[in-house]
């Protein structure tokens, strides 16, 4: 595949890798190659964007697009055009950036992060991960190593051409990401939610539980 050149902060690329029993957010700055990785429990939407507001506190802004493989957190389905996920829309809507879902079987369209992942597998394949938090913390201080290298390709450090992308700016108001789940109202006026129950003031009818 033609290797493709991007301009300081054009675009950046996000996936997850898998890391049994956990699940790795990587989020790669296509420009400077400098990127963020948090391991999370799950690969639910709301630590997706949770990544992604980890990533864009840590850069200093975002990325004018960002280009995705077909994750069921950003593209429902293709028929054939793409369907985006709404929720994730409203969250690239919010920040400001366009999204690009990959062409099915094309991984050069995202390779800066494909290759970010072969990396980070290669280096740390006989890192215990005894918890979470521990995985973090070693993934942590790898990634500050590794963005100190001089890239062989653009003859400077991430950490160094971080300074060159031209982000776009942070919004004032800090983005919540929460999880929305529809439950019915008993006549009682509770609500339950993962074994638990909650008063509302109304009885009967449904409501929406943000977690």
């Amino acid at each position: 595949f033609h290797e493709l050149e991007f301009l300081p902060g054009e675009e950046a690329q996000v996936d997850w890798m898998e890391w049994k029993p956990f699940y790795g957010f990587v989020y790669v700055l296509a420009y400077s190659r400098f990127a963020v990785v948090r391991f999370y429990p799950r690969m639910t939407m709301e630590f997706f964007l949770d990544g992604h507001l980890r990533a864009f506190r840590e850069i200093g802004g975002v990325a004018h697009r960002h280009t995705y493989d077909n994750l069921k957190s950003v593209v429902l389905g293709r028929k054939p055009e793409v369907q985006f996920n709404p929720r994730f829309m409203e969250f690239s809507r919010y920040f400001g950036f366009t999204v690009r879902a990959c062409t099915p079987g094309r991984p050069n369209e995202k390779g800066r992060v494909e290759r970010y992942i072969r990396t980070l597998r290669e280096e740390l394949r006989i890192l215990p991960t005894a918890s979470l938090e521990e995985l973090n913390t070693k993934v942590d201080a790898w990634r500050k190593e590794h963005q100190a290298r001089v890239h062989r390709t653009t003859g400077k450090a991430p950490v160094e051409a971080l300074r060159e992308e031209k982000l776009l700016s942070l919004p004032a108001l800090d983005y919540r990401p929460y999880r929305v789940v529809l439950s019915s109202i008993s006549k009682t006026g509770f609500v339950e939610f993962e074994t638990n129950r909650y008063s509302v003031p109304a009885a009967g009818g449904t409501a929406e539980v943000r977690v």
